[in-house]
């Protein structure tokens, strides 16, 4: 009786301490986070002077982004630091040309606001929503400031002490282009993006 006591005990303090090592990574309460994502790109300003659209645009490319997260239970706030770098792009319906001679480069800050939707087997599912603060320098252009929001859901899971990154979000801001830049009877539009990513995080 007494021996089956015992392996109750270790048993239960066994589960213990795994359910409490993976709350520890996913969980913990400081987080350090290291991501980057393939960045669909739309919009941006339209040249309608001539009998074909053009739509002008930075061209699709990779974003990093280094950031700092805070937990409390359910609910996240998060910091992040962005840096993008592509080149121009233009396309119709039939065409599509990349200007690789000028280079468009976006630094990002943004503040991010998720939830927690599900967890699961010590993965966490969260939606996350926030605003978007951006710089854009591109080569023989205006230096422009835009401000958007994005939306969007990630996945959490355990690895190794660390943290897995698995996010997709939709995001929307003004045009990365000013009206010096384009010409008479061109036209501003708003600048979508599509962002498919990972990262690692590292709580502290």
């Amino acid at each position: 009786m007494r021996a089956a006591s015992i392996l109750t005990l270790t048993l239960g303090l066994v589960s213990a301490t795994a359910h409490a090592q993976v709350q520890s990574s996913v969980d913990r309460p400081w987080q350090l986070r290291f991501a980057a994502g393939w960045q669909d790109f739309s919009g941006g300003a339209e040249d309608t002077t001539t009998s074909v659209n053009i739509e002008v645009r930075p061209s699709n490319s990779i974003g990093f982004e280094l950031g700092l997260a805070r937990r409390w239970d359910a609910w996240e706030g998060r910091v992040d630091l962005g840096y993008a770098k592509g080149s121009l792009y233009a396309e119709t319906n039939d065409a599509a040309i990349k200007d690789k001679t000028t280079h468009s480069q976006r630094l990002r800050a943004a503040f991010t606001i998720a939830r927690r939707i599900v967890s699961f087997e010590g993965s966490r599912l969260q939606l996350e929503a926030g605003p978007t603060f951006d710089y854009w320098d591109t080569e023989t252009l205006s230096e422009r400031g835009s401000v958007g929001g994005r939306i969007g859901m990630s996945l959490l899971m355990p690895l190794g002490g660390m943290i897995l990154e698995n996010n997709v979000s939709f995001g929307i801001s003004s045009s990365p282009f000013s009206e010096n830049d384009i010409p008479a009877g061109a036209r501003m539009k708003t600048f979508t993006a599509i962002t498919v990513g990972v990262g690692l995080r590292l709580p502290l």
